[in-house]
């Protein structure tokens, strides 16, 4: 079976990373896949395998206006089409709500079957306006919707009664440190000889890093041998840095940009926390839990409860409670005991989402989409 995977880009985040490990698995047993980027490839952080075929449409310019925006839409459409219609692929795999809009409008007129796949808590807040017009009328026309996460599957049922949906977790793929990441990691902060808690994700509103700095700051005082490092970049950089900064963080907190291997850092913590307001199902935690690190979550939508069995391999509090995260931080911490109890049954999560048992349920959900009714 020929595979076509759409996304807008390559860049650094979990949606492109579990695209690159399943188009990179794919090619490796032989596969034919293509993989089309609305982006530039320039824009790549993830390295695609060699045998894959890469295509860059360069068609993600941003928009003054809605009409402009429906123009480049248009091209976007078209350009996607010429791309599939070259790649004569049995199935294409689009990721990223708005994407998928555009894969699917792009796919009808060549009668090629697409799945769409749903990264994040439905229903998406950053959807609004004509583009949920747009989900509307081009999921109702998806041979299947993958969803990550038993909720996320219900809301989809429950809007498009007539489409198959299917849930498909992430998978976690535990690498060999490349060469020198091991020497890298202990350049990213000033404190690496001290504990250190241990989170990741883009820098914006959604992630809650401002939330975390807050629960730090309320037991850091009592705990100074303790440092926090964050893994990632993005808009809200600056402003987290000051807010370190304003509650007496500054020496502590260490925001480290992109590393493009984390596992090697993650295995060199004492703990992970995760603070999102909303999630599809995180890669970061999962990766987390599978290094091994006792992992402290938000019970957001959508991911952290089916990852996390509270008090077993992890800790849960409710969203957004920024008091009871510091309190579950602070408890983590202080006791060496309860960190390797949930450690050990974290790294199970290893063998629930191995990359085997995801692409075998990829590879159910392409053969029945190419199937013909």
């Amino acid at each position: 079976m020929k595979i076509a995977l759409v996304i807008s880009s390559l860049g650094p985040g979990g949606a492109e990373r579990v695209l690159s490990i399943l188009a990179n698995a794919w090619a490796a047993r032989g596969t034919p896949v293509t993989l089309i980027t609305l982006s530039d490839s320039s824009t790549d952080f993830y390295r695609p395998d060699p045998r894959i075929k890469r295509v860059a449409l360069r068609a993600t310019a941003s928009s003054s206006n809605s009409l402009t925006g429906a123009i480049r839409n248009f091209r976007r459409i078209r350009a996607l089409r010429t791309a599939l219609r070259a790649a004569k692929p049995d199935a294409v795999v689009s990721f990223m709500t708005k994407t998928n809009v555009l894969a699917l409008l792009a796919c009808r007129p060549l009668q090629v079957p697409c799945i769409v796949a749903e990264r994040t808590s439905p229903p998406n807040p950053e959807v609004r306006g004509l583009w949920s017009l747009g989900v509307r009328y081009a999921y109702s026309r998806a041979h299947a919707i993958a969803v990550q996460t038993q909720r996320g599957a219900d809301w989809f049922r429950s809007r498009f009664p007539s489409v198959p949906v299917r849930v498909i977790p992430n998978p976690v793929v535990l690498e060999r440190s490349p060469e020198g990441e091991e020497d890298l990691s202990t350049k990213l902060w000033p404190t690496a000889d001290g504990p250190f808690i241990v989170a990741m994700g883009r820098l914006t509103r959604e992630k809650g890093f401002d939330l975390l700095l807050r629960a730090f700051a309320q037991i850091g005082l009592s705990r100074p041998s303790w440092s926090l490092v964050i893994v990632g970049d993005g808009p809200e950089r600056n402003s987290l840095e000051q807010q370190a900064k304003l509650l007496g963080l500054g020496r502590r907190v260490h925001l480290v940009g992109l590393i493009k291997s984390p596992q090697a850092l993650l295995r060199r913590a004492s703990a992970f926390v995760l603070s999102s307001r909303f999630e599809g199902m995180p890669m970061a935690l999962l990766e987390a839990m599978a290094c091994g690190l006792p992992c402290v979550s938000f019970d957001c939508p959508t991911g952290p409860r089916e990852l996390i069995r509270s008090g077993v391999d992890g800790l849960l509090v409710p969203p957004a409670d920024v008091p009871l995260l510091a309190q579950a931080i602070g408890t983590l911490l202080d006791s060496p005991a309860l960190r390797r109890r949930l450690s050990d049954e974290a790294v199970r999560v290893a063998d629930r989402y191995c990359l085997d048992h995801i692409l075998a349920q990829w590879e159910s959900a392409l053969e029945e989409s190419a199937c013909p009714p």
